[in-house]
């Protein structure tokens, strides 16, 4: 037979009102399996079973009340109802995830954190570290400067048996505290890190850069030499040679450098010691032991050595010389002519800032001789024999005659280039000519000297202006 609603429930509001607790809740029981979406019914139900002490039993009426608030975009009443839940059984991880998830679709992490921590806190006491896990990472999604998150869920992973990605997370965390110059507390988390992971190389390069930013250069060189020893690793080489420099061992950082892992560093690592040596006005001891690796880079890998020269040549504020006539010597191997006019300006004025006036004088010459137009615009006095800068630089070759002009006069005006018919193929000399003016004008531009090269582009497009690329 149907239930009659309004009976049961006049019955159940008096047995209420006698306090007769017990039969009461058990009518309003049956209302609310006939309409299970009467929340205030559900909500009444629920108040009663927590009033009488059954809690566990009053959680599934409040659960679909909050369920049904949430579906419906009612967060906060959704959140109130679970509080209800968690007044009585405040240590629910559950319910306290809810709550704390609630929280974070309303954008409220703060109000979120107690929740989702105490919950995590509860999952860890229960050994559920992959629930943990979960409510970690959703933290760390919401509060992504935290760096306490971070922690945690490494530390989960660590326990769930992820040492590697506990170590991994461990060493970004410790990153960041030492990019922002906390570097007592990312010390702390490196060595955590290598507790669980002895020997990974992030956290022993991370923690010896972070040793030797504290001053302890030695104490960060020793850490390094033992892993080295113990495990040949060109990542923490390439740092040890920092800090070998660091420590004042410039001989040892040298025979680092161009040791076993020498095609592993990068540019700086070289580009620090031979300036160290060079301060030490002992650039001779780093070119004897660079010598060979350049020597070998020159067969398997010119353009990386022809790289590194130039940035060497930087080492010094007027020009690192043993670096630059390497330079020079390679760049003549192979024909590099541009290249070549760069390195003997640079030469130029290295030798003539030490007052080795005889040095500049015989690459001034050379230069002279090989681009006359650079000479000039770099400044460089004439030839003491009187010749002069322009009585090197070889004669303009004649544009073609024009055409007769009309005996009528009509096409006095001359005709713009853009208007004109497509050039004719150059011939040999023209070629040459054109060849000359080009590569004179890329090396005005490498030198900034923006005007002189614009100016030779120009002279170009004035004899050959159906020539494309001096048009670009």
């Amino acid at each position: 037979m149907a239930l009659d609603l309004d009976k049961t429930r006049k019955n159940a509001e008096r047995l209420l009102k006698q306090g007769r607790v017990q039969a009461a809740l058990e009518e309003y029981q049956r209302l609310a399996e006939e309409a299970p979406r009467d929340l205030p019914l559900l909500n009444l139900v629920g108040d009663l079973l927590s009033r009488i002490g059954r809690h566990r039993d009053a959680l599934p009426y409040y659960d679909r009340i909050a369920e049904e608030y949430s579906r419906s975009g009612f967060f906060l009443k959704a959140i109130a109802i679970l509080k209800k839940v968690l007044r009585n059984e405040p240590d629910r991880p559950d319910v306290l995830l809810r709550v704390g998830d609630l929280y974070l679709k309303q954008k409220l992490p703060g109000e979120a954190r107690g929740y989702l921590l105490h919950a995590a806190d509860r999952f860890v006491a229960a050994r559920g570290f992959r629930e943990a896990h979960e409510v970690y990472r959703k933290l760390v999604a919401a509060e992504p400067d935290d760096p306490l998150h971070r922690l945690r869920l490494a530390e989960t992973m660590a326990a769930g048996g992820d040492a590697a990605g506990a170590a991994g997370s461990l060493v970004e965390v410790a990153e960041t505290a030492r990019g922002a110059g906390r570097l007592g507390e990312a010390e702390k988390i490196y060595r955590r890190a290598l507790d669980l992971l002895p020997g990974r190389p992030e956290a022993l390069s991370g923690l010896a850069r972070c040793l030797g930013a504290q001053g302890r250069a030695a104490e960060a060189v020793a850490l390094l030499a033992r892993a080295l020893e113990a495990r040949p690793e060109a990542s923490v080489a390439v740092v040890l040679v920092a800090l070998e420099g660091q420590a004042g061992r410039p001989a040892e950082a040298l025979r680092l450098l161009t040791g076993r892992f020498a095609d592993a560093m990068p540019a700086e690592a070289f580009e620090s010691v031979v300036r160290s040596f060079a301060e030490r006005g002992e650039s001779a001891i780093a070119w004897a032991a660079l010598d060979p690796l350049v020597a070998r880079w020159t067969r398997d890998a010119p353009e990386r050595v022809v790289a590194l020269l130039e940035r060497l040549a930087g080492v010094e504020p007027d020009g690192h010389l043993p670096a630059l006539e390497r330079l020079l010597d390679l760049r003549g191997r192979h024909a590099d002519g541009a290249g070549m006019v760069a390195t003997l300006v640079a030469m130029e004025r290295a030798y003539r800032s030490r007052s080795m006036h005889a040095e500049a004088e015989r690459i001034a010459e050379r230069l002279r001789g090989l681009a006359p137009a650079v000479a000039q615009a770099a400044g460089l006095p004439a030839e003491e024999s009187g010749a002069g800068v322009a009585a090197a630089e070889p004669a303009p070759v004649q544009a073609p005659a024009p055409p007769a002009a009309d005996p009528a006069g009509a096409s006095a005006a001359p005709i713009p280039p853009e208007y004109e018919a497509p050039a004719v193929p150059l011939g040999p000399a023209e070629h040459e000519s054109v060849a000359g003016r080009l590569t004179q004008a890329e090396i005005f531009e490498k030198y900034g000297l923006f005007e002189q090269a614009i100016e030779q582009l120009k002279e170009v497009t004035r004899r050959y202006p159906g020539l494309a690329n001096a048009q670009q």
